[in-house]
This record gives structure tokens, C-alpha cells and sequence, in this order.
């Protein structure tokens, strides 16, 4: 019986402890880390010889392009799946993220290591997580902290059947509970 070979991530985050913390921790998780960028240029450059199963983009990085911006050119060259990490949940950000494709897969810092493998496993499968696992993270949360007290919680959010939607943009999210 044949081995599956890990998936193969490439993290994209100009802050070297986060991408280094990242990869230690999806490393130990079973992923096979194609590298560490800290800029959308370079991002762009690494998709053609890296060839990553997915992308973790930060949204503010260094260099000229921001990770919106990044992944705009990326899904016109490749056809990788990508999950914004960032500090930033504001309607202008949201906005401009959910123009990059049909799924926003959106995790807001600081994240927990279980969401995130939740929502790489749904993005790598195509399966929405429903229940307690629930799809796509939009807010994370610390165990510290739980999502509704955290700085970014989008609280004039409606929910239905596992999907928010903030002031018209439809996204899914996660059970802080789970």
C-alpha cells in the first residue's frame, strides 16, 4: 500500500516568528512545509517551483503587494487554494478579500492550532465541516480569549445554518465552543 504524501503549504507572512511558529506546528500536524515567504512578490515567484496544495497568507506583508493583492495574480497563474491569516477583520478588508474568489477561507490572529487544521482539511478535501466542527473560520479565538470578547468580533453578524453574514458578505464560521 502506497504512502499519500503530506500536503505541501506555503506560508506567506512577513512576521518570521509567526511563519516560523506556523510551520513548527503544522510540521508536528503531519504537512510538509514548501517554504516561508515574507512578501507577495515572492509569494508570486514561489508558486511556479514550489507548487504548494495551499497557501497561508498573511493580508499586510512586505513588499509592494498586500496579500489581497498577492492572491489576486496567484489564482490568474495557479489554481491553489489560499487561507487569509491576519489581525485584520474590518469591512473595507473583508470587502477586498471576498473579491478574490468564490470562498473566503479568513482566519483572524491570534489563531488556535485546531482551527486551523479544521479549516486546511476542509479546504484541502472540499468538504464543509458542519456541527460542532462547523466550515470555514472566520474568527479564531484564544482559549484565553473566546471569540465573542475578541477585539475583531464582528458582532452585528446574523448566523443560519453554519453561515454568517456581515453586512452582505456571506461567509461561514466555526463553533468557538468546539
Amino acid at each position: 500500500m502506497m504512502n499519500q504524501a503530506p500536503a505541501s503549504i506555503l506560508i506567506v507572512e512577513d512576521e518570521l516568528i509567526v511563519a516560523e511558529s506556523l510551520a513548527l506546528d503544522l510540521t508536528r500536524k503531519g504537512y510538509a512545509i514548501a517554504g516561508i515567504v515574507s512578501s507577495g512578490e515572492e509569494a508570486i515567484d514561489a508558486i511556479g517551483l514550489m507548487q504548494p496544495d495551499l497557501i497561508l497568507m498573511d493580508i499586510m506583508l512586505k513588499g509592494f503587494l498586500d496579500g489581497i493583492e498577492t492572491n489576486k495574480v496567484i489564482q490568474h497563474r495557479a489554481s491553489v487554494p489560499i487561507i487569509y491569516i491576519t489581525a485584520f477583520s474590518d469591512r473595507a478588508t473583508l470587502d477586498r478579500a471576498k473579491q478574490t474568489g468564490e470562498t473566503l477561507h479568513y482566519l483572524v490572529k491570534p489563531i488556535r492550532l485546531k482551527d486551523l487544521v479544521k479549516m486546511i482539511e476542509s479546504v484541502l478535501t472540499g468538504t464543509e465541516l458542519t456541527g460542532a466542527d462547523s466550515p470555514t473560520v472566520l474568527i479564531s479565538s484564544t482559549a484565553q480569549q473566546p471569540a465573542e470578547n475578541h477585539p475583531n468580533f464582528l458582532k452585528s453578524a446574523t448566523s443560519e445554518q453554519g453561515r454568517v453574514n456581515y453586512n452582505d458578505i456571506d461567509l461561514s464560521f466555526f463553533d468557538v465552543d468546539a
